[in-house]
């Protein structure tokens, strides 16, 4: 029988600027644009250099008040440690990209005649645009360092009990790949057919940027079982990327011929790892594994 429910995550009180930085950044490149925006057509700004100066201005107030707020970012760190904010925060940066093409299209046929005073929003409409994929970019960074920074935490003052590396078996990412790619470009082609050819500058990037994820998401990992939870961490050429999951969001760990399954409460994603990657330390695995989880039938 496992004791899952008597291990938790550590508490978290965490005073780092550093993310505080991170999030105000990610929040002003999202918010910014569209308050900025609204005050432009609200107040009838017609000069482009109040619009970017109302767009800086707004934009280091939402930058200070997001700091302030994260003064103490435990509570934000946990949420971002957990379930589906990894591909939330990054995907809200495409919203705006298809809000603001538009303008990015309007903004390069002034450009090849005259930019005339009274596009304001058009311009910033097109800092907007530029500012989302920026936005992509924090998404992804803010999470990592939110989840390498509880990982540090969680196990700084852990025993390892046993450590393995193991990549995602190899019949779910080739499954899950396929569906990807697949439903993208189906998402592609009806956009195209509805709306214009054009879409497809920035559909096909969602789609390659979403398939980038995915491909990333299932690469060979470092796992380290410990009596408090769960780390995991996978290193990339400009980051290392850990995450650490306590017992209690466990409900039980299954085995397959192909596959060891850690399965997660609710809606969170489950841990799978190939065996055959896990072969040397099969048998510690599942002997530390049931202590703290319960076995369930595959």
């Amino acid at each position: 029988m496992g004791t899952a429910d008597t291990n938790r995550l550590p508490a978290l009180e965490v005073h780092d600027t550093r993310f505080g930085m991170l999030a105000g950044s990610y929040t002003a490149s999202l918010l910014a644009p569209v308050i900025t925006l609204l005050m432009v057509q609200y107040f009838q700004v017609r000069s482009w250099p109040l619009a970017i100066g109302l767009l800086g201005a707004t934009g280091a107030a939402i930058y200070s008040v997001v700091i302030l707020l994260l003064a103490d970012s435990g509570e934000m760190l946990r949420w971002l440690n957990e379930g589906w904010s990894s591909w939330i925060l990054p995907l809200l940066g495409f919203a705006p990209l298809t809000a603001y093409d538009f303008f990015v299209i309007e903004f390069f046929a002034y450009s090849l005649t005259e930019f005339k005073s009274g596009a304001a929003a058009t311009l910033v409409g097109t800092v907007g645009f530029i500012l989302a994929i920026a936005a992509c970019l924090l998404g992804e960074i803010t999470v990592r360092e939110a989840r390498n920074r509880v990982a540090s935490l969680a196990i700084a003052d852990e025993d390892v009990l046993v450590e393995w590396t193991a990549a995602r078996p190899m019949e779910d990412r080739v499954k899950v790949q396929s569906v990807v790619v697949l439903v993208g470009f189906v998402l592609v082609g009806l956009l195209a057919a509805k709306y214009s050819v054009l879409t497809t500058v920035y559909t096909l990037l969602f789609v390659a940027a979403t398939a980038f994820a995915v491909k990333s998401n299932f690469a060979e990992r470092v796992y380290r079982l410990t009596p408090s939870g769960l780390e995991q961490s996978r290193e990339s050429t400009l980051f290392k990327h850990r995450q650490f999951i306590a017992w209690s969001q466990f409900d039980a760990f299954s085995m397959t011929d192909k596959a060891f399954i850690l399965h997660r409460q609710s809606l969170r994603p489950d841990i799978r790892f190939s065996r055959k990657d896990a072969r040397s330390n099969e048998e510690t695995i599942r002997d530390a594994l049931r202590t703290h989880l319960d076995h369930r039938d595959s």
